[in-house]
């Protein structure tokens, strides 16, 4: 008798869920418990929402601004270092106004997905215990943030090679 057995490729990085804000510097942070390299990081929406300007309710999503007609197919979510160095999405992903505000188009994925993946285009090395952060992208840019609202919380996986 034969079983398959299938395996996550998928690690969690966090122990507890990770929740940033949209504003005044309100990132997310969490120690990886194993070192290695990453491939991929996979966001999955836990609670609340974030917007990029406040005074529409269509605007309220998971990672990006909602039905905002400049965004509406965009995120806008930034992983970095300890000293915010950023690690994903790759630049490329970034569309929106050349990338101001850090607005990434991630195929197959908008704000209300959820759950995000953001890819890298080669790996990134982490050790066991480095801290990393979840951003809200206008936030991380400093870039229009003072309508920004909300706070939204996460799990973190990581797709290790």
């Amino acid at each position: 008798m034969y079983f398959l057995v299938f395996l996550d490729p998928w690690v969690k990085l966090n122990f507890r869920p990770v929740c940033f804000g949209a504003r005044d510097n309100q990132y997310g942070s969490f120690n990886v418990p194993h070192g290695g390299k990453i491939a991929a990081v996979k966001l999955t929406h836990l609670s609340g929402y974030v917007m990029c300007q406040s005074g529409y309710p269509s605007y309220w999503s998971f990672w990006g601004c909602g039905n905002n007609p400049a965004v509406k197919n965009h995120v806008s979510v930034t992983i970095t270092t300890s000293k915010n160095d950023p690690i994903s999405p790759p630049s490329l992903f970034f569309t929106y106004a050349g990338g101001a505000g850090n607005w990434a188009e991630l195929p197959g994925y908008n704000s209300y997905s959820p759950e995000i993946i953001l890819p890298r285009f080669s790996p990134y090395q982490v050790t066991a215990g480095q801290e990393l952060r979840v951003w809200y992208g206008e936030d991380f840019a400093g870039f229009t943030e003072q309508d920004n609202g909300g706070w939204v919380c996460c799990n973190v996986h990581a797709l290790y090679l």
